[in-house]
Order: structure tokens, then C-alpha cells, then sequence
């Protein structure tokens, strides 16, 4: 029955002038097709014949149809249950002008793919639509997710090219830092190198200068030690003096007793001589000239024991003179010798000293061609940063022109 009223529903398509001397069932050829076919009412937009392909796929989509939709009754039922806006579908399929159109619907989780043409009998009267549809679902699913892989990966890349870029002007700004810095180090070492050496020199002036130092502290030492000697042997010769003089003035005490004693004699000769009378008038006189002698002679010794006192101070006060000349000489002897080494301990060091500063001066040399090949390094890797950024601007353009071709395709794809 259905078949029968299929058949005749097709028939209805065709012009009744032609209608006895069609040969072939279009029902059965619409039927054959692997599409899924609806014909239309042109005004009404009702179903007036639906494909077996349609009823089938229509079965298969049965839990997400209104429940109102019978897959194995669709003629006769508008179109209008297949859309939220069933105003706007019946408009279009009332306007030939406005077809063929396309559009996707959903249903449920589906994607449907609608395609509704025009059919006009030979005198080009608009007779019906043809509406042709596919369940796109794996398809349309099939786009969103190559197009959320795409975008991923874009936005991946496009990051990781940011990351790269970052890093490469990172690096640059650090190689361009460290050149400049190896530049000024190597300046800096050139001239430490130059400053070293010049220290290097004076340090072996100042050793030359401490040498002839050592020579006339040498040479003062031995003038000093001869000095104490001399002082020495003088303080000896005033020692001598000293003493003899302490026994010129016992000598003169004796002579000064012997003086008292001749002139207590004469006193004595001239009390005898004037007991005597006339008899020792004589010894009298040669008694008082005694007595005379005796005299000057104790004047004489009381003037030499005098000058001999002050020789005597003067001696005391030579000999504590040269004995301060001795320790003055004797400290500058020490000191002297002090001296000595201490310059000797100098010269010692300052060798030591221009010996560090050569070798200073070599290694700092050293550092000023390593400091050179820092800096030729580092312009290397600023090249390598350069073609680094280079590269990055060219993948960066290359997924601009990607990212472009996929969204164009993607267009075209779901015009589908």
C-alpha cells in the first residue's frame, strides 16, 4: 500500500501530458539511491514522498526525533517538525528564487546537511522541492577536532616560537653584555699588564736602591765600630791620665808633709838657732831661708794639688763623657745593624715582590687573551642568537600563512 501510494506520488511529479509514456519508475530509482531524498509541496512544505535511504537513517535517529516523528509515516507530515523556526524553512521553500539552499541543522548531538532544490516541469512551472540531506555528525565532528588539534597545535608552536624568540634576545642581550664586558675586561688587562709591569720596575729600582742602602749602612757600621773602638781605647788613655794624676797628687801631698815638716824643722832651727845666741845666728838665717823655701814650696804643692783637682774633674767628667760617646756609638752601631737587616729583609722582599709582579704581569697577559677569546665567543654566539631570532620571524610568518591555509580550508570544508 505504501509503495502504491509512493509510486503514485512520484507519478504526481511529472507532467499528466507525459505521464502514459514514461517507461521508468522513479519511485524505484529514488528509491535505489544511497541518498537520503524528501520531496516537498512547493506552498506547503509538506512531505510527499520520502526515500527508503531517509526512512532508514530516520530510524537510525529515532531517540533524537520529536516524539510526534514516525520514521515509517513521514508523508504527508510538514516539515516544520524539523525546525525551531519552521516559519522561515516554509518561506524559503516557497520562493524558487531563493533556491537552491543549503544549510545544517542540529538534532540532538547530530549534524544534518540539508540541500533543498527546485523541480519544474517542462514549461518550467514550480511543481515541488527536492530535499536531499546526510547525517555529517563524524564528519562535522571530524573538522572540530582537526580544527581544535590545529589550533593547539598553532597555539603551541606559536608559544613555543615565543619562548624561542624570548630566549635568543635573551641571549643576545647576554652575549651583547658580555662582549661589551670582555671588551672593557681586556682594556682593564692590557692595561693591569702595563701597570704591573711598571711596578715590576720600580720594585727593581727599590731593590737597587736598598742595595746601595746596605752598602752604606755596611760601610757606617764599620765607621761606628771603629768609633767605639777609638773610644775606647781613649776612654783608656783618660783612665791612664786619671790615675796618674791621683798619684802625681799623692806625690804632691807627700811633698806638701814634707813641706810642713822642713818648715816646722826651720821653726824649730830658728827657735834653737836664737837659744844659740850669737853662735847660731848663721843657722838662723839659713834656717829663715828654709823656712822660705818651705813656704813657697807648700804655696807650689797647694797650686799643682789644685790644678791637679780640676784634672782630676776634668778627667772624671772625660771619662763620663767618652762613656756616653761609647753608648751613643754602640746604639748606633745596633742600629746600624738594625738597619742592615732590615734592608737586607726588604731587598729580600722587593725581589720577592717584582718576582710576583712579572709573573703577574705574564698571567695577566694570559688573561687578556683569554678575556679576547670570551669576547670572540661571545660575538659568535650573538650571530647564533641573530640567526636564532631570524629563524623564529621566519616560522612565525610560516604559521601566519599555515594558520591562514587552515582556516580557508576549514571555510571550504564546511561548505561541504
Amino acid at each position: 500500500m505504501i509503495l502504491r501510494r509512493r509510486a503514485s506520488q512520484a507519478a504526481a511529479l511529472q507532467p499528466r501530458e507525459h505521464a502514459n509514456t514514461l517507461a521508468v519508475d522513479y519511485a524505484a530509482v529514488l528509491n535505489a539511491l544511497p541518498v537520503n531524498v524528501l520531496v516537498l509541496h512547493p506552498t506547503e512544505a509538506t512531505i510527499t514522498f520520502a526515500n527508503q535511504r531517509s526512512i532508514e537513517t530516520l530510524r537510525s535517529l529515532r531517540e533524537h526525533l520529536p516524539a510526534s516523528v514516525n520514521p515509517d509515516a513521514m508523508v504527508g507530515l510538514t516539515m516544520d517538525v524539523f525546525h525551531k523556526n519552521p516559519a522561515h524553512q516554509r518561506s524559503i521553500v516557497a520562493d524558487p528564487a531563493r533556491l537552491p539552499w543549503r544549510t545544517k541543522i542540529r538534532l540532538g548531538p547530530k549534524t544534518l546537511d540539508l540541500h533543498v532544490s527546485p523541480v519544474r516541469d517542462t514549461a518550467g512551472r514550480y511543481i515541488a522541492a527536492v530535499l536531499s540531506w546526510a547525517d555529517v555528525t563524524p564528519f562535522t565532528e571530524s573538522i572540530a577536532s582537526f580544527d581544535a588539534a590545529v589550533r593547539t597545535a598553532l597555539g603551541e608552536a606559536t608559544a613555543a616560537t615565543g619562548a624561542m624568540r624570548g630566549a635568543a634576545e635573551r641571549v643576545l642581550s647576554a652575549t651583547d653584555a658580555t662582549s661589551r664586558a670582555a671588551d672593557s675586561a681586556a682594556t682593564g688587562a692590557t692595561d693591569t699588564t702595563v701597570n704591573v709591569q711598571s711596578v715590576a720596575a720600580a720594585v727593581e729600582e727599590l731593590t737597587a736602591s736598598n742595595g746601595e742602602i746596605t752598602r752604606q749602612v755596611n760601610r757606617s757600621s764599620a765607621a761606628t765600630g771603629q768609633a767605639v773602638n777609638e773610644a775606647g781605647a781613649a776612654m783608656e788613655s783618660v783612665k791612664a791620665l786619671s790615675e796618674t794624676s791621683q798619684r802625681i797628687g799623692e806625690v804632691v801631698g807627700l811633698i806638701s808633709s814634707i813641706a810642713s815638716q822642713t818648715n816646722l824643722l826651720a821653726l824649730n832651727a830658728t827657735i834653737e838657732a836664737a837659744r844659740a845666741g850669737e853662735a847660731g845666728r848663721g843657722f838662723a838665717v839659713v834656717a829663715t831661708e828654709v823656712k822660705v823655701l818651705a813656704g813657697q814650696t807648700a804655696r807650689a804643692t797647694g797650686e799643682i794639688a789644685q790644678h791637679i783637682g780640676l784634672i782630676q774633674a776634668a778627667t772624671a767628667q772625660t771619662v763620663a763623657a767618652i762613656e756616653r760617646i761609647s753608648g751613643v756609638i754602640r746604639g748606633l752601631d745596633d742600629g746600624a745593624t738594625t738597619i742592615a737587616a732590615a734592608v737586607e729583609e726588604q731587598s729580600a722582599t722587593a725581589g720577592e715582590i717584582s718576582r710576583s709582579a712579572r709573573e703577574a704581569a705574564d698571567r695577566t697577559g694570559l688573561v687578556g687573551g683569554s678575556i679576547a677569546q670570551v669576547a670572540t665567543t661571545a660575538e659568535t654566539s650573538a650571530g647564533s642568537a641573530r640567526s636564532v631570532l631570524s629563524a623564529t620571524t621566519i616560522l612565525d610568518q610560516q604559521m601566519e600563512q599555515v594558520t591562514r591555509a587552515v582556516q580557508e580550508f576549514l571555510v571550504e570544508v564546511r561548505r561541504i
